[in-house]
């Protein structure tokens, strides 16, 4: 009976009530949604850009030593853990060579941008604060790289191999450069 009322209010956007904050989870959620969308696309963006230039470096230079520390690199990213390597790169970018910061999304003398987007790079570009922009850049940084690598490791694999594929291709025009 509980989980049929359970999946009936799940089923009309009820997430039920929060056990810390006694709020309901969907507002939590949406509170929350803004951060992890400014994270994501950090990530992604690192990992699209990073991922390339090490595929396309890989492939031009394949089986030299640059194709094997790509690869390597590849190697590491696909196989580590992410929990694992978000340990270890606040370990040691944070209480190592301190860094980064180790939490957050603002230094604690800021105060957040204006709600426009809830994208602190966004609304401190909006409201002209580069303060803001730039502590908002620097506390996303290590757990966007943590989160790109793994990415960054499967598109440089990707784009190594096509690079390679399109690379060993004979040209179409081979003799006659006129023809079409």
């Amino acid at each position: 009976v509980q989980y049929e009322k359970y999946m009936t209010d799940l089923l009309h956007g009820d997430l039920g009530t929060s056990i810390r904050t006694q709020r309901p989870v969907s507002s939590e959620l949406a509170k929350s949604f803004p951060a992890t969308l400014e994270l994501t696309l950090a990530a992604m963006a690192i990992a699209i850009v990073f991922g390339v230039i090490l595929g396309v470096a890989a492939a031009v230079h394949r089986d030299r030593w640059i194709d094997h520390v790509s690869r390597v690199i590849s190697l590491i990213g696909v196989s580590t853990p992410l929990f694992w390597s978000g340990i270890v790169a606040l370990i040691v970018f944070y209480k190592f060579i301190p860094v980064f910061p180790a939490s957050g999304r603002l230094d604690t003398f800021l105060s957040p941008p204006p709600d426009v987007t809830g994208l602190y790079i966004i609304g401190g570009l909006l409201a002209g604060d580069m303060d803001v922009v730039l502590s908002a850049v620097h506390h996303l940084l290590l757990p966007a790289f943590c989160l790109a690598y793994v990415q960054m490791a499967v598109v440089a694999r990707q784009v190594r191999s096509s690079m390679i594929d399109v690379l060993e291709q004979e040209p179409i025009n081979q003799g006659n450069p006129l023809a079409a």
